[in-house]
């Protein structure tokens, strides 16, 4: 008996944590080009910013995506350097250059972050992909 009350309580205890993992991360946000409402899981929301096209990549201000996704940014205002951070993985661009940092290692952009109307805007693919997520 004692047993079987310690193998289902196991069990439980396993079922909740992986229910807990699957829904840790949000498994869909949505972006409209030029448009500055989101959809993060279903709720709308609104951001500072609407995504862009530039040169044929998509440019988002990524403050609120990294920290949707449970990272943090950072941004260094003498170098125009963001730095991005979640659990497992550390992204640096800065404005203007097409080398972005993964990890500590140099990774070539198609194109460079830009500031417009103030806002630092980063491809979204890059960043994305690099933390582990789908673009489409």
């Amino acid at each position: 008996m004692k047993k079987r009350i310690l193998t289902a309580a196991m069990t439980f205890s396993l079922v909740l944590g992986i229910c807990t993992l699957a829904y840790a991360d949000p498994a869909e946000i949505m972006l409209q080009i030029d448009n500055s409402a989101v959809t993060v899981d279903g709720e709308q929301m609104t951001i500072d910013s609407p995504p862009v096209i530039i040169d044929g990549r998509t440019f988002v201000p990524v403050r609120m995506i990294v920290e949707t996704l449970g990272g943090t940014v950072d941004w260094d205002a003498e170098t125009k350097t963001a730095i991005l951070d979640n659990s497992s993985d550390n992204i640096s661009l800065t404005v203007g250059s097409k080398t972005a940092y993964l990890n500590g290692e140099a990774c070539d952009l198609d194109t460079a972050p830009v500031i417009i109307e103030g806002r630092t805007m980063l491809p979204l693919r890059f960043i994305a992909e690099s933390f582990g997520y789908e673009t489409g």
